[in-house]
């Protein structure tokens, strides 16, 4: 079983997580989804690097981070995929990686 966790600057106000959420668990039934934060201010790469630097490396090993902060849209946005310390990452190519890792992934 997979864990994935999810940090984004999308809110609490609209369907947006519970949507993004139905598709993890579409594509991946039994993957176990843990929400690190929804309420990052918008477009505030710096806090949302510093809630998931803070926080990933107390899940398992092999677990896929998620970053959904100051995205441009689906589509519109080159998305990068990291592994750094046996941890995945999946985030916007808007640097928020880079403000998380000492070295190179």
């Amino acid at each position: 079983m997979a864990v994935i966790t999810l940090l984004t600057d999308f809110g609490a106000k609209d369907y947006y997580v519970g949507l993004f959420k139905g598709d993890l668990y579409t594509a991946c039934p039994s993957s176990k989804i843990v929400d690190i934060s929804h309420t990052i201010p918008p477009y505030d790469i710096v806090t949302g690097a510093f809630f998931l630097k803070s926080t990933y490396s107390h899940f398992p090993k092999g677990t896929i981070h998620i970053v959904r902060v100051y995205e441009q849209g689906l589509g519109k946005q080159k998305l990068l995929a990291a592994k750094y310390q046996n941890y995945y990452f999946i985030a916007p190519d808007n640097g928020i990686l880079s403000l998380i890792v000492d070295e190179k992934p």
